[in-house]
């Protein structure tokens, strides 16, 4: 129910902040039930809501989150929206624009990021 929230304030009210609350909420219920399919499309659907707040780092981590989760469970429909996503977003048309992502990510981390 709070993701279906987050993603109609998402998609349909465009309130990014609001929509931000609700998934939060609902990751936080999918991590307790260890939901590995919702935890996937949760952190795709607030990656989405950070990028249109134009928080790139926040939008990456939550991105890769998903990719590491569904590609460490085999979870094709949460890759199939990261694979749609890494087209429109950054015009890259395959799962491996993810992986140099981590990979960079990984480095840019250490010297400078922090994980909010």
């Amino acid at each position: 129910m709070l993701g279906n929230t987050g993603q109609l304030y998402l998609f349909y009210q465009k309130d990014y902040v609001t929509a931000l609350k609700y998934l939060k909420q609902c990751l936080e219920i999918r991590y307790e039930y260890d939901d590995k399919t919702g935890m996937s499309e949760t952190h795709i659907y607030m990656g989405y809501a950070f990028h249109l707040l134009n928080d790139k780092q926040n939008a990456i981590i939550n991105f890769l989150s998903a990719y590491n989760i569904a590609k460490n469970n085999g979870i094709k429909q949460s890759l199939s929206k990261l694979e749609e996503l890494a087209e429109i977003l950054f015009g890259s048309k395959d799962l491996f624009f993810w992986d140099l992502l981590a990979q960079r990510y990984q480095k840019l981390r250490k010297k400078r990021w922090k994980i909010i």
